[in-house]
């Protein structure tokens, strides 16, 4: 399996090592709920179909009453400290760190993205910050862009070597689009 690929074009995909993960569900319309959230995670929440990037961690919206937590740092001590913080509010917290993995995309990200999910990926519709929970290829995947030529992708850890492979093929060369990079 495929864990690290480059192209002579300058387009590629790796695998990133493991960070920490926390689902977080709540109800995301409770001020109070979502003021302690942020204080804690020094933060602010995103907005709908967005992802939120702070020093060491990022928060991306996956549902009105759903948000993934994603830390460079321990999970463990981030899921403890908001448990103190939101006390008695109705949540849950869950480490899904080991549950998920992650790559990195480079070069013509948003072509390789057309090739294998249903999602208008195209400038106007798909930028920095936006957060998209779809398919890629016959899996479901998470995907966001973190620069004009980078992004990341999340699977289920179970299909990581199919995403891999995947990608693998969406990056060869030979396969360019040029749709939506020339």
């Amino acid at each position: 399996m495929p864990d690290v690929k480059q192209s002579r074009k300058g387009g590629g995909f790796r695998r990133l090592p493991m960070r920490g993960m926390a689902m977080f569900r709540g109800d995301l319309s409770d001020r109070e709920l979502t003021s302690r959230l942020a204080a804690v995670l020094g933060i602010e929440l995103p907005g709908k179909l967005r992802i939120a990037t702070g020093d060491g961690i990022q928060i991306a919206w996956m549902s009105p009453d759903e948000l993934l937590l994603m830390t460079d740092g321990d999970p463990a001590a981030t899921m403890s400290e908001l448990g103190d913080a939101l006390g008695e509010l109705h949540h849950l917290l869950a480490d899904v760190s080991a549950m998920r993995v992650e790559y990195e995309v480079t070069g013509p990200v948003r072509d390789v993205l057309s090739k294998g999910t249903p999602t208008d990926v195209s400038p106007g519709a798909f930028s920095v910050g936006d957060f998209r929970r779809s398919r890629i290829g016959q899996i479901q995947a998470a995907f966001w862009l973190t620069g004009d030529r980078t992004a990341r992708v999340a699977c289920r850890r179970s299909e990581a070597e199919y995403l891999a492979k995947w990608l693998d093929a969406a990056v060869s060369e030979g396969s360019e689009l040029g749709f939506h990079h020339r």
